[in-house]
């Protein structure tokens, strides 16, 4: 399932794929997906604008708020790596 928050980030639930695939269909350009220092946690597309907001929901997304987006995320799900165990 692909959520996004009022402030304009979208994610999966499910997957990054499932977050290309659908940013794709968008018709988004992959330079609106954000990672942090993080690696992928915490990964999203920005919907810059009320009408990307809108396309997303008419394609499917589901509007949240922003601790459910976080909570729901398929990031959330997995384990962060700390820098030592994944330079191992």
């Amino acid at each position: 399932m692909i959520i996004y928050d009022h402030w304009g980030h979208m994610v999966s639930t499910e997957s990054a794929k499932e977050l290309h695939e659908f940013a794709r269909a968008m018709g988004l350009d992959r330079r609106l997906y954000h990672v942090n220092g993080k690696g992928e946690h915490h990964a999203h597309y920005d919907l810059l604008g009320r009408h990307l907001k809108e396309r997303a929901g008419l394609l499917g997304a589901v509007k949240v708020r922003a601790r459910e987006l976080v909570e729901r995320a398929w990031w959330s799900r997995r384990p962060l790596l700390s820098k030592t165990t994944a330079a191992q």
